[in-house]
């Protein structure tokens, strides 16, 4: 659960939005690295706004994600102000890159100068849940090794119209 740590709300924020644990997420490395990201673009009372957000959909929860989801859409994702703040946030976890915010909000809330569209860094890149997420390794590091464009994938792929159907089983009635 998010406390008055802001990292621990970006974390519980992250968890929710990426899909992944908050282990997982601090494994990669990067936890720090995107915080730092995003409190140096954004001011730090929007900021608050966000891990107040966070910690008000995470409050008295315990272990219970569909929950906390439904309120971190209404929370976040609903609010004009948080809602592009989100969007980065789960770029940065699988795309490793920070994407412009819109121009609507950043006249509204103020631009800076490093509010630019980039890759967050080369460590990033290779480890950015894209490629968890789609089983490939990062183009032009972590190589998978000599030959390996020989072997099939780890993971069967079909069609969708090879796919078979799932079957519902029908309930008896009681008599």
């Amino acid at each position: 659960m998010a406390d008055s740590n802001p990292m621990e709300a970006f974390l519980s924020l992250s968890a929710l939005l990426t899909g992944y644990t908050k282990t997982d997420l601090l494994a990669t490395g990067l936890a720090g690295q995107y915080y730092d990201k995003l409190s140096s673009i954004v001011d730090e009372d929007i900021c608050g706004a966000l891990w107040t957000a966070t910690r008000e959909a995470m409050k008295g929860l315990g272990i219970r994600p569909k929950v906390a989801e439904r309120r971190i859409r209404k929370l976040v994702l609903s609010n004009a102000m948080l809602a592009p703040l989100a969007i980065n946030i789960i770029a940065m976890w699988y795309l490793s890159s920070w994407s412009q915010l819109p121009q609507a909000w950043r006249s509204l809330y103020g631009a800076k100068a490093n509010d630019v569209d980039h890759v967050i860094s080369a460590e990033a890149y290779q480890e950015g849940l894209v490629w968890q997420a789609i089983g490939a390794h990062p183009q032009g590091a972590k190589q998978q090794g000599y030959g390996a464009w020989g072997l099939p994938p780890p993971w069967k792929l079909s069609p969708p119209w090879k796919r078979k159907k799932p079957r519902l089983k029908r309930r008896r009635r009681a008599a």
